[in-house]
């Protein structure tokens, strides 16, 4: 439940118990009208400052898609920008607004890249399974 749902208690709220967690899961999060996906398409919508929902979007999708290094979520985004600190920076953003992580190995050098990851498993799993096929769902 928690891979799908994530800890966020208004998705958590919106889980039926006389429902198997796989009818909660295709009727909250896979359907076009699930109340959990209608939260998650929206929130960065919802965030205050942010101007190119799109390109955010685009990054979240990258990330989701298996991408874990700043040149291939910048690749895989298609954000029509070849510059590189740009794209770092619209990460930064995601990372302080808390959907985005970025993590190094233990003890790794301070000149190894950072890997990017989805902060919250709810995003994750949208953004993993939902946008992926979206097509299908519908």
């Amino acid at each position: 439940m928690y891979c799908v749902f994530g800890g966020t208690p208004r998705y958590l709220a919106s889980i039926t118990t006389r429902h198997s967690l796989v009818d909660n899961i295709v009727t909250l999060c896979l359907t076009r009208e699930g109340t959990v996906r209608q939260l998650v398409e929206t929130a960065l919508v919802q965030e205050q400052g942010l101007r190119d929902h799109a390109t955010y979007n685009a990054l979240l999708r990258a990330i989701g898609a298996g991408n874990t290094e700043l040149n291939r979520i910048q690749k895989d985004a298609a954000i029509g920008t070849a510059d590189l600190t740009a794209t770092r920076d619209k990460l930064e953003r995601l990372i302080a607004l808390g959907y985005v992580c970025k993590e190094r190995n233990f003890a790794a050098k301070n000149t190894q890249p950072y890997r990017y990851c989805l902060a919250d498993p709810a995003l994750a799993f949208y953004f993993t399974f939902v946008t992926r096929h979206q097509g299908i769902l519908e």
